[in-house]
């Protein structure tokens, strides 16, 4: 049976998608105000799963409201 790993860690174009396509500066000022975090493998910087995901759990819940008929 095959397992699924998740990274640890993913590269700034895979982190763009998973935050819902970031632009490359709203990733930047994100690792800058802390809420991303980001280690460096060699030159590459690459983007925390764990901040990711903490990120996304904080963000507000939206309020759809049902179309009206």
């Amino acid at each position: 049976m095959p397992t699924l790993l998740e990274p640890f860690a993913v590269s700034l174009k895979v982190a763009r998608r998973l935050c819902g396509d970031m632009s490359r500066s709203r990733i930047y000022d994100a690792l800058g105000r802390g809420e991303l975090e980001a280690v460096k493998d060699g030159r590459k910087t690459l983007i925390t799963m764990r901040s990711i995901r903490a990120r996304q759990e904080n963000l507000p819940r939206a309020n759809i409201r049902p179309a009206s008929r």
